[in-house]
């Protein structure tokens, strides 16, 4: 599965280590400038998993109401489709194999960048996994149905989790930088 850091990559937006880099980086705040309340919460990421919520609930609705000759039909055009879907993964993990070089050759000046080093290895080797993940030709309709499902099933627990999480964390973020905002003296 992509990530938020890895998707620019894959798609080739992004070539450069020092891209890559700046874009983990973003979700920082630069220490020169004091940032507002709103600054601190992560709204790309609620309104990601907002949005990927809301597709991935549609898209469970519309395969549940489908017949038995449109899974049968789908299912015959599944190979046809994972050809294509196997060389796509293929091109966006040789994307994510060379930035994961630059990565791994990039000589850290501390350890706190050293911290940075392994979350972008991490991010790289979890979207290289996820992208051998595909569905093996050859199913049968039911076979096909019952994975598709679980598929989208599991995107709309995903994403329900994961935007309960980031809820929960801006929420903590903005108390945090209220209290301390308010602890600090006026000048």
């Amino acid at each position: 599965m992509s990530t938020g850091y890895t998707k620019l990559i894959e798609n080739g937006t992004v070539t450069s280590f020092r891209g890559f880099a700046f874009r983990v980086l973003m979700g920082t705040c630069d220490e020169t400038e004091m940032p507002t309340a709103d600054e601190i919460i992560d709204q790309q990421s609620v309104d990601y998993h907002r949005e990927s919520l809301a597709r991935a609930e549609a898209e469970l609705e519309r395969i549940r109401q489908m017949t038995l000759v449109q899974w049968r039909l789908l299912a015959k055009n599944a190979k046809a489709e994972d050809a294509k879907e196997i060389a796509c993964r293929k091109a966006k993990n040789k994307r994510l194999g060379d930035m994961l070089r630059k990565v791994l050759a990039w000589q850290t000046p501390t350890e706190q960048h050293e911290d940075w080093k392994r979350f972008m290895i991490d991010q790289l080797k979890t979207s290289m996994i996820s992208a051998r993940d595909y569905c093996p030709p050859m199913m049968s309709y039911c076979e096909y149905r019952q994975r598709a499902t679980e598929k989208v099933e599991w995107e709309v627990n995903y994403h329900r989790k994961e935007l309960a999480k980031t809820e929960q964390s801006n929420a903590e973020a903005v108390e945090f930088f209220q209290k301390f905002m308010a602890s600090l003296p006026v000048e």
